[in-house]
């Protein structure tokens, strides 16, 4: 196969081929994949056969650029985990991972097909082809999978789905494991749980990413072929346990694990083929391994607190640690679900948490938002057990159930199994206060913050911004007078659902999405934080992974993001917030990244200690 042009390569996906003796076949799949748009220099074969006496015959079988990573034989899992090290370490990580084994064959534009897919999707999480068997190219091997109604047991789609014109998918539980396109930043830190050596690994990993609200997906018009000897005994008997573990509530575990079990010991019998039925016993009785450490984080705000999420995913991963994702969206991003129906969810996603946190070693599960309050303790406590609930405003800022007397003293009652977690100083005090607690109680932790944050932004039009929800602790009076005393060549900008008019400011008062969101934030000069009262600003934190200075009040957590000595903070008057703008305006680009990588190291250290910490509970 001929090598694609550069204008052809797809610069934004890096690929991962896990090989294990298939010396002869795996340069030609390689080929294959280079001749289908990726590009051999962020390509890594991970070679886990264990033949050191053929490390030379497959280094000439393979294209120099691509890189041999070889490792001991801990499985498909394992194998993918160590490559996207690999690509991490290197720099080579891109948009897109391709993942996979070294029997695939891609027919043509199945590659950028798939790319294409996540690209015009931001929904999608992971995509992957129809897969024909090699064995009988006419029959569909797997389009995609599903779990059975009743038993819940892993089962291939294997009709042909219909064709279409255009770029079209078809929404499914989980995708096989031999070919899939992932959005690389909906991975964990170490995505397969390794525990399952072979086979159902991708299951595990595609139910949680759907519990993340991802969606998984075949590309109907992507087509690729594999061949398959089938799922040995043991696997089948001790991985469909694993699965069912961490993914069935105890009474279809039971029913769901049993009859597959008996089904194909039945046919093992019938066949008399003795030495399989001794590997499905032996797999039906062997004791279940448990997957390493992780956070799983449950996240009932699944729109709200997107980016909160993936800020604490990645400053746990910079000190590796895993984390999972449950995530739940709130009635305003999702109109046809009512608040019972969004409570109901939650409840179901405290349970889903539950089953995720038990199967592994020392893990904690966190929510980040109390949905009823202070209530939420006893939810917590009554469905998760030991647990974490961060409370982002300890006196809400706006009307909200669950801080009452009874609420307090549940909450009070719960602290040594239900930990409380604020992010500032002035939170943490005003929490023990509420809840009546001993000093130190709640646990202070920093706010997180993404670890890769952009460059400072360029110069240009002066753009002076306030963004976010209104609320009443927002001081217009104060937006009033800055106003007043404002160079007439800033623009003043508010930007916010439900904000009013604000004299010298331009309002829109309608609700921006995520893109919008961060567009304004990368494109302002400065971002304000102009609160009479407030226990954090996530505005702030994401003002400053975007490059832009922020000036807020002085007595505020502001101080501890960016040093009390800072000149972007401001007193009372509006002639301070003019000289803290001006001061902001003035910063270069050196100061913000010093800030920048101050916030990162304090959040990383932070939540690495808090880790730590709570695994005791």
């Amino acid at each position: 196969m001929s090598t694609p042009s550069q204008s052809s390569t797809l610069a934004d996906v890096a690929t991962i081929v896990v090989h294990h003796k298939r010396h002869d076949t795996v340069g030609e799949v390689i080929s294959g994949l280079i001749a289908g748009g990726v590009s051999a220099s962020r390509l890594v074969l991970v070679d886990n056969s264990e033949l050191p006496h053929l490390d030379e015959a497959l280094r000439l079988a393979i294209p120099q650029p691509v890189e041999i990573l070889r490792v001991p034989n801990r499985g498909y899992g394992a194998a993918v985990n160590d490559g996207l090290s690999l690509l991490r370490r290197k720099g080579l990580s891109t948009t897109f991972t391709l993942v996979t084994t070294h029997e695939v064959a891609v027919e043509d534009s199945c590659i950028a097909r798939l790319a294409a897919a996540l690209r015009s999707d931001d929904s999608l999480v992971a995509v992957g082809p129809v897969l024909h068997s090699r064995d009988e190219p006419s029959s569909v091997w797997s389009a995609g999978g599903h779990l059975s109604r009743i038993l819940r047991s892993p089962k291939h789609d294997t009709s042909r789905p219909t064709e279409s014109p255009g770029n079209v998918t078809k929404s499914s539980a989980w995708l096989d494991g031999a070919i899939v396109m992932y959005r690389t930043a909906a991975l964990p830190q170490r995505p397969f749980d390794e525990s399952f050596f072979l086979y159902m690994e991708e299951v595990d990993l595609h139910l949680r990413l759907g519990y993340a609200a991802g969606r998984i997906a075949v590309v109907v018009n992507a087509r690729a072929t594999q061949h398959s000897d089938g799922t040995p005994a043991f696997y089948f008997a001790r991985n469909l346990r694993l699965l069912h573990k961490r993914h069935s509530p105890l009474p279809v575990r039971v029913v769901g694990v049993s009859i597959p079990l008996l089904r194909r010991a039945a046919g093992l019998i019938l066949r008399r083929q003795r030495d399989e039925l001794r590997e499905l016993r032996r797999g039906a009785t062997a004791v279940l391994p448990r997957a390493d450490a992780r956070v799983v984080v449950v996240n009932p705000l699944g729109s709200a607190l997107n980016h909160y999420t993936e800020e604490i995913r990645q400053v746990l991963a910079a000190s590796g640690v895993s984390t999972d994702v449950v995530a739940v969206n709130e009635p305003s991003a999702a109109p046809h679900l009512s608040r019972a129906a969004w409570l109901a969810s939650y409840l179901r996603s405290l349970r889903v948490a539950r089953r995720i946190g038990k199967s592994t070693n020392n893990s904690f599960v966190l929510s980040t938002w109390p949905v009823l309050g202070l209530w939420d303790t006893l939810l917590l406590r009554a469905l998760v057990g030991p647990s974490v609930l961060v409370v982002h405003d300890p006196v809400p800022l706006v009307r909200a159930v669950g801080y009452g007397r009874a609420a307090a003293f549940t909450a009070r009652r719960l602290i040594g199994k239900v930990a409380l977690v604020t992010h500032s100083k002035r939170a943490q005090d005003s929490l023990t206060r509420a809840i009546k607690l001993e000093s130190n109680s709640v646990i202070l932790v920093p706010h997180p913050m993404v670890t890769e944050p952009a460059q400072t932004n360029s110069a240009g039009i002066v753009h002076i911004a306030v963004m976010g929800q209104y609320k009443a602790d927002r001081d217009i009076e104060l937006l009033v007078d800055i106003a007043r005393l404002a160079d007439p060549a800033w623009e003043l900008t508010v930007t916010g659902r439900g904000w009013p008019s604000v004299e010298g400011w331009k309002v829109d008062a309608r609700f921006v999405t995520e893109l919008e969101f961060q567009s304004s934030l990368s494109s302002a000069s400065v971002v304000l934080v102009p609160y009479k009262r407030f226990y954090q600003s996530g505005v702030a934190i994401r003002a400053l992974e975007a490059g832009t200075p922020v000036v807020g009040p002085r007595n505020s957590v502001l101080a501890d993001i960016v040093g009390e000595s800072s000149g972007w903070l401001a007193d009372d008057d509006a002639g301070s917030w003019i000289e803290a703008i001006r001061s902001a305006l003035s910063t270069g680009a050196t100061d913000i990244r010093q800030v920048q990588e101050s916030s990162i190291r304090r959040a990383v250290v932070g939540w690495d200690r808090f880790a730590c910490r709570t695994r005791d509970l």
